[in-house]
């Protein structure tokens, strides 16, 4: 399955301007990590930046904040907890707080990203646009236009903060809701993915984590289901994701029970069970080291 473009030569062309306009004078992400997470409806501590071709794509990444994917110019993969979403020019892709997430086949030449993060603690609104790529009207680009034009205005003090800012992320969240209710919305690719056996491989290993994550153990299951030998899937894994096989399954886990954590009141010893972990203390010393704090240390703060 190829990915497709979103016909509307009217929002083509603005997403045209935008993309170049981007692609000449991106916006830059520096320290957008450091933005803390805080809860509220609203989206709040905005923060924007631009992604041209040749960006570190592959790398698997996770956040506390939301990142709203808009493909002004070119198109690609999204491979998200296990599930491969083709994100066409002119779509836009919501990536949910602590998904395991990456983005593969991103080949135009003057590929224009922009992504926008930001901070939302009760997101129940945002769930339709989960796992599924909807397309940019010129309506929306008009408002996209106004954010990146109030972003990049240095006048304005703290605009990570700025009601302006927020008030027009709502905005094109709200219209990409809409048009998530219509029936040209991409969902996730459910047939053979449209890639080479090193990529193959790698969505196999994600697919078996999330359906059954204590299944793979160790490297020797993750090869077993990739049908490769494990020092060629560590290869694979090191060559194109930058880590290695053992890394990826762990933190794929920690990242499923840091949903699970934050979104629910399950106890600790029931979530290390769910995510595959064979003990609460296996559980504990793992998301530690991947968190950086303890799973209740993690619930107290995110609660």
């Amino acid at each position: 399955m190829m990915s497709r473009k979103f016909n509307n030569s009217s929002a083509t062309a603005r997403a045209t301007s935008l993309a170049e306009d981007l692609f000449s004078h991106p916006l830059d992400d520096t320290d957008y990590r450091m933005l803390p997470a805080v809860g509220d409806t609203w989206p709040t501590r905005v923060f924007m930046f631009s992604r041209r071709q040749g960006f570190r794509h592959m790398a698997p990444s996770h956040h506390e904040r939301f990142v709203l994917v808009l493909a002004l110019h070119g198109d690609g993969l999204a491979h998200i907890d296990g599930r491969l979403i083709n994100i066409p020019d002119g779509g836009a892709l919501l990536v949910f707080a602590y998904q395991f997430h990456h983005f593969i086949r991103l080949t135009s030449p003057k590929l224009s990203w922009l992504m926008i993060t930001f901070a939302a603690d009760q997101a129940q609104w945002l769930l339709p646009l989960r796992d599924r790529c909807v397309p940019i009207s010129p309506e929306c680009l008009g408002e996209i236009e106004r954010i990146v034009a109030d972003f990049r205005n240095k006048r304005m003090p703290d605009r990570t903060k700025s009601p302006i800012v927020s008030s027009r992320l709502r905005i094109i969240l709200s219209m990409l809701l809409g048009a998530g209710s219509s029936n040209v919305a991409i969902q996730p690719v459910t047939d053979d993915p449209p890639l080479g056996p090193s990529y193959r491989a790698i969505h196999k290993v994600a697919q078996a984590i999330s359906e059954d994550p204590g299944r793979l153990k160790g490297v020797a299951d993750a090869a077993e289901v990739a049908g490769l030998s494990s020092s060629y899937l560590q290869e694979i894994f090191h060559q194109l994701l930058g880590c290695g096989v053992g890394f990826y399954i762990r933190k794929h886990k920690v990242l499923r029970a840091a949903r699970l954590l934050k979104l629910t009141d399950d106890s600790i010893s029931q979530i290390a069970d769910d995510c595959g972990f064979t003990s609460v203390y296996a559980f504990s010393r793992t998301f530690s080291a991947v968190m950086r704090e303890s799973p209740r240390a993690f619930r107290a703060r995110s609660t």
